[in-house]
């Protein structure tokens, strides 16, 4: 073969101006607990824009909230949680099943709420979780996009959407947190 082909074929790496050894970047402990603060300051400080959705989130969900039990599943659901059973179904509901048991346990021991309105403590989670979501709504859109505007906008979105409503008002948590993120 021809050297001046092969030299077409096989060429050496370009070269860039970086230097072999980059210094380490250097941050002292101090200025990741100051950058900690100030986000959290932030958070607190940026109230009237999470509030609102947070607010509209939970009155809507109490508006329109469901009185009886509120799925096709929802008798069986609510035994197993009694019991502490883990259900056949897939899908995480054995997650929900042992965090509503162990709610009704403490909820039994410190305010005597009896098996037949255990099925309310898990309704009223649910309704509790409903602004918490509307406002990891709000501060997940505001670390994506860094306006305030558009972090509120996704928040009244997730807020007014039907389906988080709808499995807010019934009081069905696994679809609930399903429909929120």
């Amino acid at each position: 073969m021809n050297p001046s082909k092969l030299n077409l074929v096989i060429q050496t790496h370009p070269t860039t101006n970086t230097p072999n050894k980059v210094k380490p970047l250097e941050v002292s402990a101090e200025a990741g607990v100051e950058a900690h603060q100030s986000v959290a300051f932030s958070f607190w400080r940026a109230w009237m824009w999470w509030l609102p959705p947070a607010f509209i989130a939970l009155a809507l969900v109490l508006y329109f909230i469901d009185p009886f039990i509120g799925d096709w599943d929802g008798m069986d659901y609510t035994m197993l949680s009694l019991a502490g059973y883990p259900s056949s179904m897939a899908l995480g509901r054995s997650l929900f099943i042992f965090g509503n048991h162990a709610l009704f346990v403490v909820a039994h021991a410190l305010f005597r709420v009896q098996p037949e309105n255990a099925y309310l403590i898990f309704k009223y989670a649910v309704v509790v979780q409903a602004p918490l979501a509307a406002v990891a709504c709000w501060v997940l859109a505001k670390n994506l996009t860094r306006s305030f505007y558009t972090a509120t906008v996704a928040a009244l979105l997730l807020v007014f959407s039907p389906v988080f409503v709808l499995y807010g008002r019934t009081g069905d948590d696994r679809c609930f947190l399903q429909s929120s993120y």
